[in-house]
């Protein structure tokens, strides 16, 4: 994976995070849409939530590439409601990646979301589901998503490549958002019957897929 190809995943995790803390995401805004404080610069995002505005900049070690940061972050510091965030990151460094899984292995994971749900065990069955939803994805597009996928950022990927429909990534937007609380410790967060199952039939759907391309 080149530079460029690093810095745009990172960019899409830090999205991501952002839209999973309530924030409206633009990313790589051009400036029509800065406010005038910020048209001299290039902010890697803006984020707004409520009265709250934040500017994103993915720090990466390379002094061409941060030469405005202590400029900008003046200029963020002197304007009320509005905070900098600075993601420290190196692109060139080599991050762990990981290897798909075989098919089978897959399958053995889906078996053990189906009979989670049997057994009612709804929330652990959604989150085996989404380990078994990354490595599909894996499967499936091996250099898209070598690293580590966050819960949105994968849905995103699969979407625009037409893995899922639409309306299968609104759900699992929403169970993305269950699947953080239920992993952040809010142990009361409530996974449906009908989620458990959805999900596992969009899984299903994707197993289809993968085996008739393997």
């Amino acid at each position: 994976m080149t530079t460029a190809e690093t810095r745009r995943e990172l960019l899409r995790n830090i999205v991501a995070d952002l839209e999973d803390e309530g924030y409206e995401v633009f990313l790589q805004p051009s400036k029509l849409i800065l406010p005038r404080f910020l048209k001299n610069f290039r902010p890697d995002a803006v984020a707004h939530r409520g009265g709250e505005h934040l500017v994103v900049a993915l720090v990466t070690g390379s002094a061409e590439a941060d030469k405005d940061l202590p400029a900008m972050t003046t200029a963020v510091r002197a304007n009320p409601g509005w905070s900098l965030r600075l993601i420290i990151a190196d692109p060139t460094r080599e991050q762990k990646t990981l290897s798909p899984e075989r098919l089978e292995t897959i399958k053995r994971s889906a078996d053990e979301m189906a009979a989670l749900i049997r057994e009612g065990l709804y929330r652990a069955a959604m989150l085996v589901g989404w380990s078994t939803l990354e490595a599909l994805g894996r499967a499936a597009m091996p250099a898209e998503l070598a690293r580590p996928q966050n819960p949105k950022g994968l849905v995103q990927i699969l979407a625009q490549e037409g893995y899922v429909l639409p309306t299968e990534a609104e759900l699992l937007r929403k169970l993305a958002d269950k699947r953080n609380a239920l992993i952040h410790g809010e142990v009361q967060t409530e996974v449906s019957k009908s989620e458990a199952e959805e999900f596992a039939a969009i899984l299903g759907t994707l197993m289809e897929l993968q085996a008739t391309a393997a």
